[in-house]
């Protein structure tokens, strides 16, 4: 049991795991019902959460190397794995090659893909997010496409590959005019860096 599925409303909380812990219970149940709050303390310290969603702390590179669009997703710092990614399937520091193909019948790979119906959209490859539960924060901390851009995050519903969810996007937008930023047209040798605070399911 979570300690994210206790009750603010101390008369509901009667079972722990199968304890009864209400009114009248069993002396032996005592130190069993401790034990187990304490162990859902722990797990609960051990992955922040909120509404049932994990921290996710990572920055998002998306790159141009020799004509090939790349990405990567790491910790705070050049290829560096990190620790608070793990609601995103397949993340990985170093950089590789970013799917572009058609969304509906396009796999993501580590971690994700740019959308062929929205160029200026990265897809993270997630489970479903519910849309009013989005909660984070992120910034553009390295950008030497030659655009000034701004970052959106959305949790959109897109099918992917044959499985339509609504997922966590990135959506990129040139800060002047507010036209969307075509990822797939970054130059060679350039590059675009998001930290990202978020929770996801």
């Amino acid at each position: 049991m979570a300690v994210t599925s206790y009750t603010t409303s101390e008369s509901l909380n009667t079972d722990l795991e199968g304890l009864n812990i209400d009114e009248g219970m069993a002396p032996s149940d005592v130190n069993n019902a401790l034990r187990q709050i304490l162990a859902d303390i722990a797990a609960f310290e051990d992955a922040p959460t909120i509404k049932d969603q994990s921290a996710q702390s990572f920055t998002l590179a998306i790159q141009n190397n020799g004509g090939t669009i790349q990405h990567l997703m790491g910790g705070h710092g050049s290829n560096v794995a990190g620790n608070f990614l793990g609601k995103i399937t397949a993340a990985n520091q170093t950089a590789q090659n970013t799917p572009t193909g058609a969304d509906g019948s396009t796999a993501m790979a580590y971690g994700g893909k740019i959308s062929s119906a929205a160029t200026n959209a990265f897809i993270f490859d997630t489970a479903a997010q519910a849309i009013a539960d989005h909660i984070g924060v992120m910034s553009i901390n390295y950008n030497s496409t030659g655009t000034d851009l701004t970052v959106h995050p959305l949790f959109l519903s897109r099918d992917v590959n044959g499985a339509t969810v609504i997922r966590l996007e990135f959506l990129f937008f040139n800060a002047t005019t507010g036209a969307a930023f075509n990822l797939t047209g970054i130059a060679s040798g350039k590059q675009v860096q998001v930290r990202a605070e978020i929770h996801l399911a």
